[in-house]
């Protein structure tokens, strides 16, 4: 529930990478999402600006992987911020109780 949620600290985390892009500032960024499990994220922003920025944010999910910052410069490169997530794998303790609403079966871990 969203009172559940809320009963975890976010605990962001924004840590430069350096990938050698020269355009574009690029953060390995991490916060708690649903039941305190990490979420990680490229936080993507253009090297030169001015002001705030609107901020794209695209949640991946259990389906897709993180990839690498150079995977997602189309926004940034247009003058935006953007938010790549994406859930890491969940603890092996709750494997089990994970299960799709829509199938009843359960999640697969997938490996960042």
């Amino acid at each position: 529930s969203l009172t559940e949620a809320r009963s975890f600290p976010l605990d962001p985390r924004f840590e430069p990478y350096e990938c050698g892009l020269a355009t574009v500032d690029v953060y390995d960024a991490t916060f708690r999402g649903w039941n305190g499990e990490p979420v990680r994220a490229w936080f993507i922003i253009p090297a030169r600006r001015e002001g705030r920025l609107p901020c794209v944010v695209e949640y991946i999910g259990y389906g897709g992987g993180r990839g690498y910052p150079h995977d997602w410069l189309v926004f940034a490169s247009a003058g935006f911020a953007f938010f790549s997530c994406f859930l890491t794998r969940p603890s092996l303790s709750r494997i089990s109780t994970l299960a799709s609403p829509f199938t009843g079966l359960p999640f697969l871990p997938v490996t960042a």
